[in-house]
């Protein structure tokens, strides 16, 4: 059974940087198609949440794959039918409700500014981690919610 896990680590909020890695169960799939939305639902403009992606590298075995860039929203790349890690990098400054925002203080995000949208495995089983940042201490008062909370 396919599989994608993302793990989120706020490690460089002071720079404002949410660091995500996703995990892809590729074994069907000798090509992937990846993309962030140019949308948000409730939005009336064109958002354009990949412009925040400062870096992205996929990874099969080890060895980095390379990735075409398609347009400004998406890539592909080809997974030899293996399981595959995206690791990206996306700049969150923006203290409005449709993206994401990062510091040493707070921060939030909506999917769609964060999670990359694998193309035919929407349906597949979807899981994320949120990492407690290594620099809190245990006496932090640290909490994670989402809308479902």
């Amino acid at each position: 059974m396919s599989f994608i896990h993302y793990q989120v680590s706020m490690e460089e909020a002071y720079a404002h940087l949410f660091n995500v890695t996703c995990l892809v169960d590729a074994r069907h799939h000798e090509e992937l198609v990846i993309s962030l939305p140019a949308w948000i639902p409730g939005s009336y403009l064109i958002r354009d949440f990949a412009k925040n992606i400062v870096q992205i590298k996929a990874f099969c075995d080890g060895k980095e794959l390379e990735m075409k860039k398609l347009d400004k929203d998406s890539w592909s790349l080809q997974t030899s039918s293996k399981p595959i890690t995206i690791y990206y990098q996306v700049y969150a400054r923006d203290q409005s409700v449709r993206t994401a925002f990062i510091d040493q203080f707070r921060a939030f995000f909506n999917g769609t500014s964060l999670f990359l949208r694998i193309h035919g495995l929407e349906s597949t089983d979807h899981t994320v981690n949120i990492s407690k940042p290594r620099w809190l201490d245990d006496n932090t008062n640290w909490k994670v919610a989402t809308s479902m909370t």
